[in-house]
């Protein structure tokens, strides 16, 4: 299933205020269009989140959920 990078504040909350920058890059960089990245994504990040609430959604936080996604992508979390 492909989409428009731009619908994805409407798939989950998490999405719901972000920069479209940063959605975009994103989606440049692992969503490709494909909502199972997206979901792969998005699971990883809100876990993340849960267990350390000083995080907030960035740029670094999403380049460390890409080394979820990819293990050859070497990034450490973001520090609170």
């Amino acid at each position: 299933m492909t989409y428009d990078s731009f619908e994805i504040p409407a798939y989950h909350p998490l999405w719901t205020d972000t920069d479209p920058d940063l959605i975009l890059f994103t989606d440049d960089h692992a969503g490709h269009g494909s909502f199972r990245n997206w979901a792969k994504l998005t699971l990883h990040l809100q876990d993340a989140l849960e267990e350390n609430p000083d995080l907030t959604l960035t740029k670094d936080l999403v380049r460390w959920a890409f080394s979820r996604l990819d293990p050859t992508t070497r990034h450490v979390l973001p520090h609170r």
